[in-house]
């Protein structure tokens, strides 16, 4: 069956077989790079995509499923301004998270600085936590990226204008 979905701003029509998962087709079909397929359980974090405004991992949702979504990774933020200085802080202060979650936690990180509801720290710290790895304090983590969302409010837009 071929599928329409919106990937990063940009329509694509994909074909998909029942047995696909979204993961499967962000990565060999459109070729997602900051995307992993570790645990195939969701409980990695590594495959979390932004799927209609909500983070969600992607290898938990059957491809036919992105039908009509609109889906961001990470490559939607890279060459964003506030991206880049999320990562630079990181970078500095000691806690950029390791090769191994560092997509998933950038991400989530993202979605946080530029969604537009309010953000408590202790909201940041329990969603950041769902992409479990030891390599960063969570909680330094989410102090950040709500400083962050603080110093940008205007990076609180659609995230078509991204």
């Amino acid at each position: 069956m071929i599928i329409d979905f919106t990937l990063n701003g940009s329509t694509r029509s994909v074909n998909v077989t029942s047995a696909e998962r979204a993961s499967d087709v962000l990565i060999g079909k459109c070729g997602i790079k900051s995307i992993q397929t570790d645990c195939m359980s969701g409980f990695c974090g590594r495959c979390m995509i932004i799927k209609d405004g909500l983070p969600v991992p992607s290898c938990l949702i059957p491809a036919f499923l992105l039908k009509g979504s609109s889906i961001l990774t990470l490559e939607s933020y890279r060459n964003n301004a506030i991206y880049e200085h999320l990562v630079i802080e990181l970078d500095h202060m000691g806690i950029l998270p390791c090769r191994h979650c560092r997509n998933a936690k950038l991400l989530y990180a993202m979605y946080l600085i530029t969604r537009p509801a309010t953000v408590l720290l202790e909201d940041a710290v329990r969603e950041l936590s769902s992409i479990p790895c030891a390599c960063t304090d969570t909680r330094t983590l989410a102090a950040k990226v709500i400083a962050i969302r603080g110093e940008h409010p205007s990076g609180r837009m659609s995230h078509a204008h991204l």
